[in-house]
């Protein structure tokens, strides 16, 4: 069995120990009969570890190996996980879950709560919704609203469109106020697919040797695995405007994962050793 332990505090994969999480189980695995995600210490854990844990179950379901999810042993932070919809997508796809004695909380912080999707018409409805609760519920300016509205779109149909992933996509807005921070807004998707790179060498002219390298390749405008020349702004106005003051930007696609925090002046990339099997690409955006 392959045990992978999160931290107490779970911002995204990359924290994850390479140790347990090297493995990427869109590919040939190391003969593992069963995967097991163990949450049980985690004391708080961020929209972007939550995508983690649905695409790597989903993608661990699909190639026809168990996968077991050991929910937090704190009460509140698998509450919130119930609340968020996470336990019940999983035992959908046959991930077990044993989250017995637990309701669901408030969900006023949960603007779009965890969803799957495989097309773009969805992705509007999705963030329509998103823009819908954000004037109703969350009463905050119409330019903010029809940014983060407008992020989770474009995120979500470069997902739609471009991962080709076997087990579709899932996203989620999230909404926060913690105190002596401000208010912020996670928008997060991701998905089990080919990853950046892969996508932009569809594009003969493209040939990125790495998926760090391709996360800067796609942060460029006009870059696209289609190689259409009206294509390929939609992630380079995304990190454009996630350079504002507060905001927070993370792509993490296989091996590379770029973190775009205010104080960053050019969009670089790492290697990190701990895979995405897919993409994730996640916006914090702050008042």
């Amino acid at each position: 069995m392959l045990e992978i332990r999160a931290p107490e505090i779970f911002p995204h994969a990359g924290m994850l120990s390479p140790r347990d999480a090297s493995y990427d189980p869109r590919k040939a695995g190391p003969g593992n009969s069963s995967v097991c995600i163990d949450l049980r210490e985690c004391q708080f854990i961020h929209p972007p570890a939550v995508l983690w844990c649905i695409v790597y179950s989903a993608v661990t379901r699909w190639k026809g190996i168990d996968c077991e999810l050991l929910v937090p042993e704190n009460f509140g932070v698998a509450t919130y996980l119930k609340t968020l919809g996470l336990f019940s997508m999983l035992e959908e796809i046959g991930v077990s879950v044993d989250a017995r004695d637990l309701g669901t909380a408030n969900d006023s912080q949960v603007i779009v709560p965890l969803q799957r999707f495989i097309d773009i018409s969805q992705v509007e409805q999705l963030a329509d919704v998103a823009l819908e609760r954000l004037s109703a519920d969350k009463p905050v300016a119409g330019n903010l609203s029809a940014l983060i509205s407008n992020t989770f779109a474009e995120l979500g149909n470069n997902a739609a469109e471009h991962a080709d992933s076997s087990v579709g996509a899932f996203g989620m807005v999230q909404f926060y106020d913690p105190p002596g921070r401000g208010t912020q807004f996670w928008c997060v998707v991701a998905d089990g697919g080919m990853g950046i790179r892969a996508s932009l060498s569809r594009n003969p002219t493209l040939k990125p040797r790495y998926e760090w390298t391709a996360i800067e390749e796609a942060l460029k405008e006009q870059v696209t695995g289609t190689g259409l020349p009206h294509r390929g702004f939609g992630l380079f106005g995304i990190a454009q405007d996630m350079r504002s003051l507060g905001h927070e930007f993370i792509i993490h696609s296989g091996t590379g994962m770029m973190h775009l925090q205010e104080e960053d002046s050019v969009p670089v990339a790492r290697r990190c050793s701990v895979p995405f099997p897919g993409t994730l690409t996640a916006a914090r955006i702050s008042l």
